[in-house]
């Protein structure tokens, strides 16, 4: 509740709904029921399911924060909440794969390059567009589909206005800058939209959320 900013602890999944609206409990449920799944990859030398839990929660509510400064519309902080939480879904999918992420870090060692660049080398495709299709297959809504797949690059999106794409793509970036696998913010895109000049209030918000403990919340 504390997360969500609530006043009050929700109770019962009907109060839930209320509060929440059902297509953020919809999208909190899945990633809950996908992250109970991979409890085995717990002590991977390569990843870690916790960090990926919290980085997951810190760019939902960054992204929300950033739609909020923008625009006043509900929907529109839902779904950057939304898409926030479930950006990097493709991650915990692509566990399926056997010594996967062995491979992907041998490969940034090798080549010195990023994770993003290694995954579509070795896969021909990246976790975000893994992740995208399966929420497709699973009925997530449209807006947030689009975010979660252009997430690192929203310049390769045809859309020219603020959207939940945005959000999560400046909300990720800014997180990942003290992180080895961090992505630089796409200023071009935000030049598009005439928003670079909320760039440095944003980077005050990202680091206010981190001084928050989510791990409690």
């Amino acid at each position: 509740s504390a997360f969500f900013g609530l006043p009050n602890k929700i109770v019962n999944p009907a109060q839930a709904v209320i509060l929440l609206g059902i297509d953020t409990l919809k999208a909190l449920v899945l990633y809950i029921q996908v992250f109970s799944e991979y409890k085995s990859a717990q002590g991977l030398k390569y990843f870690s399911i916790e960090d990926l839990w919290l980085h997951s929660m810190l760019t939902g509510q960054l992204a929300k924060e950033i739609t909020q400064s923008v625009t006043d519309e509900k929907e529109s902080m839902d779904n950057a909440l939304i898409a926030g939480i479930l950006h990097d879904l493709g991650k915990l999918l692509l566990l399926e794969m056997p010594c996967y992420y062995e491979e992907l870090a041998d490969y940034t060692k090798e080549k010195e390059c990023g994770i993003l660049e290694a995954e579509y080398a070795l896969l021909g495709t990246s976790h975000a567009e893994v992740g995208a299709y399966f929420l497709g297959l699973w009925g997530i809504t449209e807006p947030v589909i689009e975010a979660v797949a252009f997430h690192h690059h929203p310049s390769q999106y045809d859309h020219k206005e603020f959207s939940a794409l945005t959000a999560v793509h400046v909300a990720d970036a800014l997180l990942g800058r003290d992180n080895y696998a961090s992505v630089d913010v796409d200023t071009a895109h935000l030049q598009s939209l005439n928003l670079t000049g909320k760039l440095e209030k944003w980077a005050e918000c990202c680091e206010n959320l981190k001084k928050r403990d989510l791990r409690n919340e």
